[in-house]
């Protein structure tokens, strides 16, 4: 028991008892009743043994998460305020009318079943309803069942046509009952069965249009939520099974009626991904990364600031972090990569060069919050065809690479999934490809004998494709990703600037910086996240997001340092 005072009145006598420890009752010669006042909670054994409970506060059956049968021996009575619909008022029977204040939700608003100092009746609260194994907390009653009850359903596991039966009274029942709503399910008046049984079931489901304000995302995952419910309840699906030991789809369910208009857009969230398709968006960089280390190995001439294309050998190592805000509903995410360049350029006469490169990388990407992660691992191969004609250099980059694509992506994902009571990981292989092609034209201006200037235009097309794969480990939350395509097409325009540095005998060091603006499809810019199924019990609804291409002009910049043997 827990509460502020609870008595137990035996015939004549009534002994008070603090309600922080343990209490026992047990029927004595005459009458033995036991009230529950306005702010105590009374959770239940396998029996009640009195002659009657007046009951002003909270009953719990055998506590949240502990499925259990009450026997009351006697009679139960819900009593609250007469001023907020009770039949039975606390005043008129000596009690304070002092409560602990309970309210719930109705779609999005909030309603009250008690106040600090009004209340409508007496309160089961968490019932535990497991919808998937037919069980639930059952209170048997032998004696009179009276008064005005809510009752707060605990969903270990809700499914749609389903019926619960939760209360059998042998004596007279004069109870009026009401199954409490929530912020996303609607239940049924309650009914009782020719076996004397009281039941209920769900009435309707609001994931989406529950008048919680979502983004995009939560507005997609409300979405397939919703046609999943629908689809099991028509009969047009049914629930996969899963085992003992992963989520199943009326566990997640019954984790999402105990939300709040507070807590229902982060639930959502915990359904979906928006790390594993990072790679696969941040496609386009890592192509025009590539083309870039392959389209110029250029080398100062003897004298002067011009420079001049040549064969060459290069190597580089590159390492860094990168940071992305949160946009909307949207996490944002932490980048750390390492990376190995290699390459080469080699001169094949006639102004003709031959140029070439191989990249790996390896990264790692945390969102915010740490609870997905994504390793990373790519190769990138490149290869560019050039013309020098003059002071003009046409060049022409095509990417080739692993499996006939100009790169490949290996990540592996995890997802640290916590949906109220429920949690599991998910893990999962989100590969992906991408073949690129990139023309440039750049021309180059002397500004005397230190410094050049080199216009530049640049033409991209690249072309990404994400494989579909399945996660593993939280089973109704277990993504199903079908695979998806992009290709994007970009204009650089662009200008370099440079100078000529005097570093050592016959090895001069050349500083440069680079501005361009990029028009076109920016797959890089949009929300890494990925199309998935929920439990594939629905062919044409996606939740998660989709990266796709999008129209977007912006700024690069860069600068530089390299010298040459």
């Amino acid at each position: 028991m827990s509460g502020n005072v609870v008595s137990s009145r035996g015939g004549n006598v009534t002994a008070p008892n603090p309600a922080d420890g343990t209490v026992t009752l047990a029927a004595a010669p005459g009458l033995s009743l036991f009230l529950n006042q306005g702010t105590g909670t009374f959770v239940t054994g396998a029996i009640a043994d009195v002659d009657g409970i007046v009951n002003a506060g909270t009953m719990d059956i055998g506590g949240e998460w502990n499925t259990i049968e009450t026997t009351v021996t006697g009679d139960l009575v819900g009593v609250g305020t007469a001023d907020a619909g009770s039949p039975y008022d606390a005043a008129d029977l000596g009690l304070p009318a002092t409560f602990s204040p309970f309210s719930y939700s109705h779609c999005s608003e909030k309603l009250d079943w008690r106040t600090s100092t009004a209340s409508r009746g007496g309160l089961i609260a968490g019932l535990d309803v497991d919808m998937e194994r037919v069980l639930a907390d059952k209170l048997l009653i032998q004696g009179d069942f009276a008064g005005r009850w809510g009752v707060d359903v605990n969903g270990n596991a809700l499914l749609p046509n389903t019926r619960t039966e939760f209360l059998k009274v042998e004596g007279a029942d004069s109870s009026d009952l009401s199954i409490l709503p929530s912020l996303v399910f609607d239940f049924t008046d309650v009914t009782t069965s020719s076996a004397g049984w009281t039941g209920f079931s769900v009435a309707s489901a609001h994931f989406a249009d529950n008048g919680v304000s979502l983004g995009r995302n939560g507005s997609q995952v409300s979405s397939a939520m919703q046609q999943a419910w629908n689809r099991i309840e028509d009969g047009s699906a049914t629930e996969v099974k899963f085992g003992a030991d992963e989520i199943s789809l009326g566990q997640v369910f019954g984790a999402l009626h105990q939300s709040t208009p507070e807590t229902f857009f982060d639930m959502l969230l915990e359904t979906t991904s928006q790390t594993v398709a990072v790679p696969f968006s941040s496609s386009p960089s890592a192509a025009i990364s590539a083309a870039n280390s392959v389209l110029s190995c250029p080398a100062f001439e003897t004298s002067g600031v011009m420079l001049d294309e040549g064969s060459c050998v290069w190597s580089r190592a590159l390492g860094g972090e990168s940071t992305q805000d949160s946009q909307g509903d949207a996490a944002g995410f932490t980048q750390s990569t390492g990376s190995l360049q290699i390459g080469g350029q080699k001169e094949l006469g006639d102004g003709w060069f031959l140029g070439s490169g191989l990249t790996y990388e390896s990264s790692w990407f945390r969102n915010d919050s740490g609870s997905q992660k994504l390793d990373h691992d790519s190769f990138v191969a490149a290869v560019a065809l050039k013309k020098e004609v003059g002071l003009w250099l046409l060049g022409i980059g095509i990417g080739i690479g692993i499996g006939g694509g100009g790169g490949y992506n290996w990540d592996y994902s995890k997802r640290y999934i916590n949906l109220d009571t429920l949690s599991a990981t998910a893990t999962g292989s989100p590969d992906s490809a991408m073949v690129f092609g990139r023309f440039r034209a750049s021309y180059e201006i002397a500004l005397g004998d230190e410094y050049y200037m080199r216009p530049k235009v640049d033409l991209d097309v690249i072309n990404m494709h994400q494989y579909g794969y399945t996660e593993s480990g939280a089973g109704a939350l277990n993504l199903m990703v079908d695979g998806n395509s992009d290709t994007a097409f970009g204009v650089t325009p662009g200008i370099e600037f440079g100078a000529r540095i005097p570093f050592l005998e016959d090895w001069p060091a050349r500083f440069y910086g680079n501005l361009g603006g990029r028009m076109g499809d920016d797959v890089a810019v949009c929300r890494p996240v990925i199309d998935g199924q929920l439990l594939d019990l629905y062919a044409d609804r996606r939740y998660g997001g989709t990266c796709y291409p999008r129209p977007r002009p912006c700024q690069t910049a860069g600068h530089g340092a390299e010298t040459a043997m």
